[in-house]
């Protein structure tokens, strides 16, 4: 830590959250820069997204006037789409913001986290932050979880929380929504949250289930498959008393004006989403032909990214970047050594992507 701070004694043993090379912001787009390193949408969002926003900066108190707090127009939108309460949802800036505030409501200092991993690293930040015990474990075959190895890690840790990735990121895993439940029933003391930032792609969610009991929360956010992520959108659905806590420490002003416009938006225009899902799977089925071509071993997922593995997957990552083409390297987890991870686009990108891949060997 930096000497010449304030002692902050109980995060000085924390190692920050990596995030990934941001150099694509900075080169002009007509480069086209090939952007596969953070699993957002490489592909632009609806146009009536678009549209929305515009018509929403005509508004002469647009930019300086805080935002709806209560989010209330796409609390509304949400609650008709999932047909739940609207007193079951909430929405956050980003599912980072919703993920940070539920450590902080549903544990207790010194509690144990059981985060099942590999996942999503920055969660980790989030628990040793609310002073939390943060346990990593996950099942054998890090690819793969069943119901029954989630209660097995749960009767063997008995943890106050637990974080699951559903997919998973960066493995690609996908529990079934009836086998989560029967963790979840069977463990009525625990608290399970459940990040469902790539359900848009696996169509599978436990948001019926979490509006019903009290120790389930489920985290969407709008990133994703409807490409928002610059404007930072998520949200929670739970059962009403888990909302009301929330609340406790929600900031609403938080969530921008634009994005509530957008996502309503965004939301509204389903068959844009299915447009996009049809085109990252026919990108995913010329990126995965590619591979087997070059012989390179490959990981499918049921999210919008695949895992190759290289035998120098550093040097490939290089040349890559050279070639304004940027990937996420995975080797710093266990079981991951020598994998890059792609963010799927469509079939011209991915079309792009083989030949600046070839190029790389």
């Amino acid at each position: 830590m930096n000497k010449n701070a304030f002692s902050v004694c109980r995060l000085d043993t924390i190692q920050p959250y990596k995030p990934s090379n941001q150099v694509a912001w900075f080169l002009p787009p007509e480069l086209r820069p090939l952007k596969l390193d953070w699993n957002e949408s490489p592909l632009p969002p609806s146009p009536s997204v678009m549209n929305a926003v515009r018509k929403f900066l005509d508004h002469p108190n647009a930019l300086n006037w805080y935002p709806d707090a209560n989010s209330h127009d796409l609390r509304a939108k949400l609650s008709e789409h999932w047909k739940v309460p609207e007193e079951c949802v909430q929405t956050y800036c980003g599912s980072d913001s919703a993920l940070h505030a539920a450590v902080r409501i549903f544990t207790k200092s010194g509690g144990a986290v059981l985060m099942v991993s590999p996942t999503y690293d920055n969660f980790r930040i989030y628990a040793l932050e609310a002073q939390c015990s943060v346990i990593l474990d996950g099942p054998k075959d890090i690819y793969s979880l069943s119901g029954a190895e989630l209660s097995a890690l749960v009767e063997k840790h008995k943890p106050q929380l637990v974080y699951l990735s559903n997919p998973n990121n960066p493995t690609g895993w996908l529990v079934p929504a009836k086998e989560i439940e029967e963790v979840v029933r069977r463990f009525p003391e625990t608290m399970f949250i459940v990040d469902e930032a790539y359900a848009e792609f696996s169509n599978v969610t436990v948001i019926p289930l979490a509006v019903q009991v009290p120790n389930l929360v489920a985290f969407r956010t709008f990133s994703k498959a409807y490409g928002l992520a610059g404007l930072r959108i998520g949200y929670i659905i739970g059962s009403p008393g888990n909302i009301d806590y929330l609340n406790l420490i929600r900031n609403g002003k938080n969530v921008s004006m634009i994005g509530q416009v957008a996502a309503i938006a965004a939301l509204a225009d389903q068959d844009y989403l299915k447009e996009i899902l049809t085109r990252v799977r026919k990108g995913e089925q010329i990126l995965e032909a590619g591979l087997t071509r070059l012989g390179f071993p490959f990981r499918a997922s049921p999210a919008n990214f695949v895992l190759v593995k290289f035998p120098d997957a550093k040097k490939v990552q290089d040349s890559l970047v050279a070639q304004n083409a940027f990937v996420r390297s995975m080797s710093h987890l266990p079981g991951m050594e020598g994998y890059l991870r792609i963010t799927l686009g469509d079939e011209e990108q991915m079309t792009r992507f083989m030949v600046a891949l070839e190029k790389s060997l």
